[in-house]
């Protein structure tokens, strides 16, 4: 027998003949057959469906032989029939019980090695991931800056020497450059948020969202924005992941209401069926929602670099770490009127 196990087999064998030896030396009367599950409860432990055939068979047999060689204790003949038959039919049972058992045990371990195995692959493609970021921040940005630096230069101290179209070239350089930069960086955060560890603590996220608007305020001063910050917005959350979400979110929200005059910006929470939904609501661009698929893709942008300038991996970055808290990340939106994004944490 290939690949069985030998010693719950030879177990199983030993414990037959020693049931077997009971059965025809003591006068155990008509419940005898009962002892005789307790080598197919042994042969279960070799897991192989052979051994539990093998060992029903053998059963039948001694059962057979045990009618003719057991001694009885005023039992009559067709009382003692009548178990051994009951008897070998519920062995069958027990056997059927037992293979199911070893094929669900076989299921559960196989699925425990693919899961094994994914655990392997996905710890594979994290350390290729972490190898493709360290290439990112040192072999592409370092050249990368150097293009920046030189092109910088040659604006700053060659300008006079070259003509219009020559100065807008090295301007496109520049503007490219440091377009490339940004994408390095939003690529690289999207990395560090697949490997980073959740620290789940409560935070607020109306002050967190305060202190976002404060900040792009204080980089376009120009803009007069409205921002609303409705209800005490707090959740359970990893405090340095869900900003760079939130951050995303806003700066979104800021960048794509940048056309409009009366640019309003709202963040607040509703509650659907015991269920909080926090949402980031805009008055601007929108979206058309025969889209909506495409929303959370990397890369895919449902607007222009002419229209707004963007990297096109910020929804991106707001849904991984969404998943990464467990919970669910969805926009909404109509062209010219603004759009809303929901998320929930858990």
């Amino acid at each position: 027998m290939v690949g069985v196990k030998t010693k719950p087999y030879l177990l199983s064998v030993l414990a037959l003949s020693v049931v077997f030896t009971a059965d025809i030396l003591i006068p155990l009367g008509y419940t005898h057959w009962v002892f005789y599950i307790i080598p197919l409860l042994i042969s279960f432990k070799a897991e192989n469906v052979y051994v539990v055939y093998f060992t029903l068979v053998l059963t039948a047999l001694l059962l057979l032989i045990g009618y003719f060689l057991s001694p009885t204790i005023g039992v009559f003949v067709s009382v003692t029939i009548i178990n051994r038959i009951l008897g070998f039919f519920t062995l069958v049972i027990f056997s059927l019980i037992i293979t199911a058992l070893i094929a669900s045990q076989r299921k559960i371990r196989e699925a425990s090695e693919n899961v094994t195995h994914s655990n392997k692959e996905l710890a594979l493609a994290n350390k290729e991931l972490e190898s493709l970021s360290y290439s990112l921040s040192h072999d592409l940005r370092n050249p990368l800056h150097a293009i920046k630096g030189f092109s910088d230069i040659l604006l700053s101290d060659s300008s006079a020497d070259l003509d219009c179209e020559g100065v807008e070239y090295l301007r496109r350089i520049v503007a490219t450059a440091a377009q490339m930069d940004q994408l390095i960086d939003s690529m690289l955060t999207l990395f560090k948020i697949s490997s980073q560890e959740l620290n789940i603590n409560e935070v607020d996220l109306g002050k967190m969202a305060q202190e976002i608007m404060t900040q792009l305020q204080k980089s376009h001063p120009q803009r007069g924005i409205e921002l609303r910050i409705v209800g005490a917005l707090r959740a359970m959350a990893d405090s340095e992941l869900i900003k760079i979400a939130l951050n995303n979110l806003l700066g979104n929200a800021w960048k794509y209401t940048s056309h409009k005059d009366n640019a309003r910006i709202e963040v607040g929470a509703e509650n659907r069926e015991g269920k909080t939904i926090f949402y980031v609501r805009d008055n601007g661009a929108g979206f058309d929602m025969k889209y909506e698929s495409r929303l959370f893709e990397p890369f895919r942008r449902l607007h222009s670099d002419k229209e707004f300038s963007g990297t096109g991996i910020g929804l991106a970055i707001v849904r991984r770490v969404i998943l990464k808290h467990g919970g669910d990340v969805w926009g909404k939106g109509k062209i010219g009127e603004g759009a809303v994004f929901y998320f929930t944490l858990s």
